[in-house]
């Protein structure tokens, strides 16, 4: 009986492992069948067996398991009671290619604010305010 609690125990932290992985995956907006490689930290050790159906579940390219990996700074990581996993680092999330992209939108747009000094909308509108309503004003009658 204590064997069968133990080992569902041991069930119970791979599948907790393998959902947190999972939830990486949608909090760096990753498709969940794309291939990703994991960087997985145990705790104690792990079988093979157990890897491997780690990696199934995790549909994941390969598991590495490295028990001195630190992440880089500002790498997702899920910890549970196996260890720590984490995406390999600028392979899986992209981050570096948001950047890029969202720094080139930034600067696009504001070039786009220095050159009119508005948007163009604004002008429209008000080159449409000032036909409408400039004779009116300036020969004294209010609207």
């Amino acid at each position: 009986m204590a064997s069968t609690i133990v080992y569902l125990d041991m069930v119970n932290a791979k599948y907790e492992l393998v959902t947190q992985g999972r939830n990486l995956r949608r909090a760096g907006n990753i498709s969940a069948s794309k291939r990703v490689k994991f960087i997985y930290k145990p705790v104690n050790f792990t079988p093979p067996h157990d890897l491997e159906v780690i990696k199934l579940l995790l549909n994941a390219e390969a598991l590495e398991v490295n028990a001195d990996y630190q992440a880089p700074k500002g790498t997702p990581t899920a910890r549970t009671e196996l260890g720590e996993l984490c995406p390999a680092a600028g392979r899986s999330c992209g981050c570096g290619r948001r950047k890029v992209r969202l720094t080139k939108e930034r600067e696009r747009i504001e070039g786009d604010i220095a050159k009119t000094g508005r948007s163009s909308r604004t002008r429209t509108s008000f080159k449409k305010f000032r036909r409408r309503c400039w004779p009116s004003i300036s020969s004294g009658q209010l609207i």
